[in-house]
Parts: C-alpha cells; structure tokens; sequence
C-alpha cells in the first residue's frame, strides 16, 4: 500500500493565504475527494454483495481487491509503528476474506445496518460537512476580496465618515473569512486523521462479524484474533493521540485568530499589493492589478506573484527584483495607502503599489528602510519558577517521594488533574526562593496543609513545575533529534538514536531527567492498580518533557513521537541512564508490530470431536492437513486471558493494553458499537516458528492482569469490551494469577482423542 504525503496546513498560512498555501489546500480537498470516491465504492461493492448471495465468493474477491488498493493519507513526513499498522489493515483485512468461501443467510440480514449504514454515515456526515464548509469558504473569499477591492477603489474625496463605515465593513467581513478560512482548515484535516480510525472500526466490525457465520470461519477467526485485537487497541490509542491533537490545535487556532499576526519566516515582510499598471485598453488610464508579494531585507530581493484567491490561480510567473529606494506616495494621490518603489534592474521606472491598509503601508515601509518588523514569537516564561536550579531539584524531588510513599496506587496519578488554586499554593510555598530548604520542605509535613497535600495535587504541581521550565528537560536545541530518532523504522535504531540524545543533554537537565523517568518507571510497574501503563504516561508526559521552541500544526502532529520517546525512556530506564552509549550493535532488535495475521492452507472436512493430535474445538482434517503459518517472531507470548467484567457502559482507554492479545473480536453488540468477547483458552502450543519463546513463560503481573476491578479505569469510546469468565475467582489476597505456557492443546497425539481445548 502507498502511502502519499500531504504537508500540513498551518494556520499562519492560511491567515497569509499565499499562493503556496492555496496549492497545499487544493491537494488536501483533491485526497478528500479521492477517499470519498473509494468510501464510496467501497459501499456500493458491500450492497452488491448483499445481493448476490449466489454470487457470494465472487463478491468477495471484489470487495477484497478494493480494500487492498484503498490508501491512507499521511499528514506529515512519517508515521508512527502503530498509524502504519492501522494503514496496513484494510490489507490484512482484505487476506482475511480472500479465505473465506462460504456465507450465512444471517450474517447477510444484519449486514446492511452494521457496515452499509455507518459508511455512508461517515462519508456524508465527514466528508460530505468539509464538502459544504468548503462552500462556505469560497463564497467567504469571494466576499471579503470583493469588499476589499471596492473598499481600496474608493475616491480619496469621499467623506472621513464613509470612509470609516467602509472599514468597520470591511473588518468585519475579514474577520468572517479568516474565521470560516481557520475552521474549513482544521475541518480539512481533522476528517483526514479520523479516517484513520472511524473507518477502520467500521470495516474491523465487519471482519470480525463476518468470521463467525461461516463453517469453517472458526479456525480463521483462531489466527486472526491476535491481530484483531492487537489493531483495536491501536486504533484505541490513535484515538486518544487525535483527541490530543485536536484539543491543541484547537488552541493554538484561537491563539492565531486573536492576534492575527504572522510568525517569523523567511521573509521580511509578505503579503497582498495592488500594482498600478497602464491599461492596455484605455490610453492614459491605469489598472489595478492583485500580486502576492515577498521581501527578504537581507538581500534586498522583492519577488511578486500576479494571484487572485478568487481564481485560485496565477497569471504570471514570479518576478525577482532587487530593492533600490522605497517612497511614500503623497495623501492627495487618487489612491490611498501608496507607495513607490524603484528596482535597480529597471532604474528608470517607478511601480507604485497600494497596500491593504495604513497599517500594512507602514510595516513595508518599515521593512524596506530597516526598520525592525514585529513577529509573532511563542512567549516565554522568565520567572524565577522556571530556572532549574537546587530549589527545582529540591521540589522536585520532595513531590517524588511523598508520590511513592502514599500514592503509586492511585487511579490516574497525573492524568486527574488537581484543583487549580491548590496547585498555586504548594508552588508558591515549594519554590519560594526567600525561605530556607528546610522551611520550604516543612511544608509537605504540615498536618494543617493536608488538604493540599492530596496525591493528585502534588502531580499536577510536579507536572506544571516541569511544564514551565524556560527550557524543557530534553531542551529546544535537540527536539528535532529526538523526534527524529522516533521516527526511525527499527526499535533497535529508535533506543541507540535516544540513548546518545539523552548523553547529550546538559548536566542539570541529565540529572532531573533521570529522577523523573526513574519515577516514572516506579508508577509504571503498579499500572494494574494506577492504570497509568507506559502508553498512558507517555501521552501524560510527552508535551512536558519534550517541546518545540514554535507551536505550530506540525508540531502538534508530531506530539504523538514525543509520547514514543518518552515510552522508550521508561522502558529502558537503565539500559539508557545507567550506561554509556555504544555501538548500534549493542542494543538487541525488538519487534513492535502488530501480529500478522496466519491464514489457513487447506481443509478436508469437518469433524465432530476426533482430530489429528493437539487440535480441539471439533474440528478434525480428512484427507488432508491444516497448516498455520507464521510469517514473524515474537518477544512477547501470546496468551488468553479469562476475566469477567460488569461494565456495561460503552468504554476505551489505552489501559486495555493490560489485557492480552488474545481477545476474540466477534461483533454482537449494537450496529454501531458492537460487543466484543473473549473466550475462556489459554493457549496451547506454542508455533514451531517461534523460537524466541520460552516453553515456559510466567508473565508479570504488570504484562498482564485478571482481577477485572483493575480494568475499569476507562475513558468514553465507541467499543464495548466484555470478557467472559469461566474460571474459578482467585483466592482471597491473591491480586494476580501467574499464567504460564503449556505444550499440547488437549488433543490425543494418533488421533483418537477429543478436543479439549
């Protein structure tokens, strides 16, 4: 599957609304279009399969082919191991029917609601809302350049009053377009990464409800439950990436839109000019022509583009021209806000240009005669409480202890935020630098203050400390590094690339690093009763630990690489901040993707209890054998786990990643949300293509757990996950249950045994 590129859209461009910025929106609405028509088709193929029943296997290799050939749209330069597994899931999706080759008169009455009807939801409502806000945009543009063009043709005899109705007209007008302009962006992008995951739980229902009313779809849902699961749970988690994402870009947009100011680029100054041109008609009138134009005061070099936004295209191609003298144009010219400019290819000819307004006369002005211009630069915070100094260390580490005293095992450590006034108060006392350690520490133990001594106050206070440091802890200078070494393909080059970051940090910065990732690690190893797993705590601690200098879109996007980062130090604490960084060699390669889905080879028939050895379950192979096939090996077994659960209410949370990779995902639920179950089977063989695996391997209770009261700390989704218990309860006192691997699935080894599974 290929996956395109499509650079981001930055709200700072699309306030500017360059020629490039137009060229970046018109291939994003062109993918869109793309993706609706393959949605689109997708539906049509699934209704005529609905239809077809006779034709059922013929269907069936249509509707494979179309998922195979669907593409995902990447927003960016690379995509995280989980993003690419889910943009290679339509094509495991399409094996899976590819060996499917018989069908239910059931299956086929309840497929219309569960896969036809949310596609054409998802593309009408999704899809079909960017359609029309797009309309909306347009007739914004043509509006507001219209107005604005009327608004600067005005006679400079016309009234100070009428003048000034114009302008409060006119910004008013901007103000719309720049609002529908923001929001159409946002909109743009924002149906592009839910693809990623609306689309992908509609057709996993699919797939998954499709397994079980065929005859021989038990053994193929058997290997394909590994890789199920294992994509829900990615796609669970590249919900919650999106939702982060969209809360700050969501921000930052505001930010943009109420100060309507550019941040610093390559250029000088850029923007739209009216050049004052002889018309071709007329003798001895002028025209008004719309260019797009760039300065670069070091150079001195003046570009200009003819471009219309109405148009969308350009009438020329860009003119170079080096700046000799700039001049303001007398106020009884017949045009307001003018200036002159001379070009010394062409000494002997004056353009004159218009600017938009008297403010953007004087930031040309103040651009071409070296006047310093104002940019947008992201705020920094230079207070006292930002320094990483002894009374930082000091806080930081008191906050630490009292957390592993008391408070490791509380739900959502630093993902329940703490009261805000609360928070203020043990800043102010913890970081007071006019007090002595020993008075500022005295604090913690003030029984009078236990009120503001709650665990979830101190990690939030923790949190907002190293949030607002000058400089975050893996510091500006080395961001783009780090979020390199993310994006390296293997885990091997990921661990050796962060581990030689991490040596490069300045000392302080080392040192706080490796109190908080060892904290870290601590809060890790009790997520069966804190529920904040390694995933969860990269999410939390990702933006605070590693930031970019700019807030821009596409550093928003590459948030979901800081939470890789921070993944990787958790895990490797030791490895990482214990030795010194050697040989890429050195570090040991470590698979991280999804589990591939086997695929049955061949079948005879169909049994009732006898089998061949090792099977259970029923099923017995006539004449002919049943091979599975695994393509890789893994580091981490496979096991069953039987849990039962109570919640009823729809839940997700990445702390799903405590149960196995063995959940059975058999849709039974509503259309929309179905349920899904897990069956009561520990496994029991282990592939002769897994070498990697011990014959014998008791997981700990962090890889996985059973008392389901641990499981419950869900955030809101659109999937129900229930799982059906048919074990005896653990005794009393007993949180976990070790489960250890076993050879032999129950099954005689000549063939007269029954299937016990």
């Amino acid at each position: 599957m290929v996956i395109g590129k499509l650079q981001p859209l930055e709200f700072t461009d699309c306030l500017l609304d360059s020629p490039e910025f137009r060229e970046n929106l018109n291939q994003h609405e062109k993918e869109l279009e793309k993706t609706s028509q393959q949605i689109k088709r997708i539906i049509k193929e699934v209704k005529d399969l609905l239809a077809a029943a006779k034709n059922l296997s013929r269907a069936q290799r249509t509707l494979s082919k179309s998922l195979n050939e669907f593409n995902f749209e990447c927003i960016g330069s690379t995509q995280t191991d989980d993003e690419q597994v889910i943009a290679d899931s339509l094509k495991q999706f399409s094996k899976l029917i590819s060996a499917i080759e018989e069908e239910r008169d059931n299956m086929l009455d309840r497929a219309h609601d569960q896969i036809v009807g949310p596609l054409e939801e998802f593309r009408k409502c999704h899809i079909g809302g960017v359609k029309e806000n797009k309309k909306k945009y347009d007739k914004k543009t043509a509006k507001f350049c219209q107005a604005q063009e009327r608004f600067l043709n005005m006679s400079s005899k016309k009234p100070g009053s009428a003048v000034v109705e114009a302008d409060a007209s006119l910004g008013m007008l901007e103000r719309e377009y720049l609002q529908e302009s923001l929001s159409y962006v946002l909109g743009i992008q924002e149906v592009q990464e839910r693809i990623k995951f609306e689309f992908v739980e509609i057709i996993l229902r699919f797939i998954s409800d499709w397994l079980v009313f065929y005859h021989l779809g038990h053994e193929v849902a058997e290997d394909a439950k590994d890789y199920l699961s294992d994509l829900q749970l990615k796609v669970q988690k590249t919900r919650e990436n999106f939702d982060e994402t969209r809360q700050k870009a969501q921000e930052l947009k505001h930010r943009y839109m109420e100060s309507k100011m550019k941040p610093e680029s390559e250029y000088t100054k850029q923007g739209y000019l009216f050049l004052m041109e002889k018309s071709k008609i007329k003798a001895f009138t002028a025209t008004w022509s719309k260019y797009y134009c760039t300065y670069k005061k070091q150079s001195k070099k003046f570009s200009m583009l003819q471009f219309n936004q109405i148009s969308g295209r350009s009438q020329s191609s860009t003119e170079v021209l080096t700046l000799a003298s700039c001049t303001r144009r007398l106020s009884e010219f017949e045009k307001r806000y003018c200036f002159d400019l001379i070009f010394e290819e062409r000494p002997a000819i004056t353009y004159t240009f218009q600017a938009l307004s008297e403010e953007d006369r004087k930031a040309w002005l103040n651009a071409m005669d070296g006047k310093e211009p104002t940019y947008l630069a992201p705020a920094t915070n230079h207070n006292e409480d930002g320094h990483l100094d002894e009374v930082g260390f000091a806080f930081v580490r008191k906050c630490i202890e009292v957390l592993e005293r008391r408070g490791l095992e509380e739900e959502g450590l630093y993902r329940i935020g703490g009261v805000s006034t609360k928070i203020t108060k043990l800043l102010n006392m913890g970081l007071d630098r006019k007090k002595t350690e020993k008075d500022r520490l005295m604090f913690f133990n003030d029984e009078q203050s236990s009120d503001v001594l709650e665990s979830k106050t101190i990690a939030s206070a923790l949190k907002h400390y190293l949030r607002n440091l000058n400089e975050p802890l893996m510091t500006f200078r080395l961001h783009h590094s780090f979020i390199s070494s993310a994006k390296q393909e293997t885990r091997q080059g990921r661990l050796s690339d962060v581990h030689q970051l991490i040596h490069r940090l300045p000392k302080n910065h080392f040192e706080m690093l490796d109190i908080v990732i060892r904290h870290l690690k601590s809060v890790a190893l009790k997520s069966d009763k804190n529920k904040m797993s390694v995933f969860n705590l990269g999410v939390v601690f990702g933006p605070t630990l590693l930031r970019s200098a700019e807030e821009t879109v596409a550093a928003i996007l590459d948030i979901k690489f800081n939470n890789v980062v921070i993944e990787i130090l958790i895990d490797n604490y030791d490895k990482i901040f214990k030795t010194q960084p050697g040989k890429s060699t050195d570090y040991l390669p470590h698979t991280n993707t999804s589990p591939p889905l086997a695929m049955q080879r061949s079948y005879a028939g169909i049994g009732s209890g006898g089998g061949g050895g090792g099977g259970g379950g029923g099923l017995s192979i006539v004449g002919g054998s049943y091979a599975k096939e695994r393509s890789a090996t893994y580091s981490q077994p496979v096991v069953r786990v039987v849990a039962k659960s109570n919640y009823t209410e729809p839940v997700m949370s990445s702390s799903l990643q405590n149960i196995s990779n063995g959940l059975s995902l058999y849709s039974k639920g509503t259309n929309h949300y179905p349920t899904y179950e897990a069956k009561p089977k520990i496994i029991s063989s282990i592939n002769s293509s897994t070498p990697s695996l011990l014959r014998d391997t008791t997981l700990s209770p962090r890889e996985i757990s059973i008392d389901t009261r641990e499981s419950t700390y869900l955030k809101s989704a659109p999937s129900t996950i229930t799982i059906n218990s048919h074990n005896s309860p653990p005794p009393p006192g007993h949180n976990h249950q070790q489960l250890v691997r076993q050879d032999g699935g129950g099954g005689g080894g000549g063939g007269g045994g029954g299937g016990g599974g």
